[in-house]
């Protein structure tokens, strides 16, 4: 079933309704917050499969929009967990499970210049804003998109006030 599809908003904004979920290869690290390991680095691992990730870049290089805004499932944004005096673990349910096709979408984004990319995720319970750069864990590299992470409009979540093995 094709569920990803774009909804323009004019030419002020291009949505790319982007399906994270029926197209993805398991979870690596199966599933457990995980280091970036090889299993997190294979470049095999995708969210979006060959079809969506050539019809989404395909989508952003047509764009007439200024804003370009990419709406999906899972966290973009290299947040890990810090567990006491350990390297950074990371959802393998988002993106950093996936962390070669990330990198090589924000990648392109950048160069390929796509005008005010912008990422809008849900299904989390917790909001967040972040900056989005190529590789995330390299703070001095460029920002290339921004990323808005909304909790559920339907419900009260079940996320806490703050978290606080969270880092970037």
């Amino acid at each position: 079933m094709d569920l990803y599809r774009t909804i323009p908003y004019g030419r002020l904004a291009g949505f790319q309704v982007l399906d994270t979920r029926q197209y993805r290869t398991d979870q690596p690290n199966g599933d457990r917050r995980s280091r970036l390991n090889d299993e997190a680095l294979d470049p095999k691992n995708t969210l979006l499969g060959d079809r969506q990730a050539g019809w989404l870049k395909a989508q952003l290089l047509e764009s007439p929009a200024t804003w370009n805004v990419l709406a999906q499932q899972v966290m973009m944004a290299m947040v890990g967990y810090r567990p006491e005096g350990s390297e950074p673990e990371y959802s393998m349910d988002q993106w950093p499970g996936y962390t070669h096709e990330r990198i090589q979408l924000v990648k392109f984004l950048q160069d390929r210049k796509v005008l005010n990319p912008v990422v809008l995720t849900g299904d989390i319970h917790s909001n967040w804003v972040n900056e989005l750069r190529v590789d995330d864990r390299e703070a001095d590299e460029p920002v290339v998109a921004a990323e808005f992470v909304g909790t559920s409009i339907s419900s009260g979540g079940n996320g806490r006030a703050e978290a606080p093995d969270q880092q970037r």
